[in-house]
């Protein structure tokens, strides 16, 4: 059981999408993530500039804990990462804890995909939900194939395994 609200992280998606695109414009940007942790208890948002892709080795374009743009006042993902902090303390750590982790990312993915779906991340050419811990790659490559398609995902699948 998940204790975050989809619906909540697709409205903080759609905000910070949203303003990154009004900042650097339609066709500037190039990568949008979610990050989180191997607990999957925190959770920020990064995204690069097509510019920024093109002075950087290509495996630093699929990488979301190289890009240099993040929203400073992103306050609608900060309060999901609150909300994320909270629920490891209500678990111990065994099998119970593990099953939530997983489930608390899928809804991280879920609420990607029904984003891209919904239009609000047409704007960006590479979308990613990943975790800074190689704990979590798996999940984190099933999510990029979800939201790119196989061709970009076994470039990433290359560059990170």
């Amino acid at each position: 059981m998940a204790y975050i609200s989809k619906d909540k992280l697709k409205q903080a998606i759609k905000t910070v999408a949203e303003q990154l695109l009004n900042q650097y414009g339609e066709g500037e940007l190039y990568g949008f993530a979610l990050c989180t942790d191997d607990s999957v208890e925190t959770l920020y948002h990064a995204a690069c500039t097509k510019e920024w892709t093109s002075h950087h080795p290509r495996e630093y374009a699929l990488c979301p804990t190289e890009w240099e743009l993040a929203l400073e006042n992103a306050q609608a993902i900060d309060e999901i990462s609150i909300e994320l902090q909270s629920w490891s303390g209500r678990l111990k750590p065994d099998e119970e804890w593990h099953i939530a982790r997983d489930e608390h990312f899928e809804v991280l993915v879920q609420a990607m995909v029904e984003c891209q779906e919904e239009g609000n991340l047409s704007g960006f050419a590479f979308l990613c939900v990943t975790s800074v811990s190689a704990l979590l790659y798996d999940l984190a490559f099933d999510a990029v194939s979800r939201l790119n398609g196989e061709d970009l995902a076994d470039e990433y699948r290359v560059f990170f395994e």
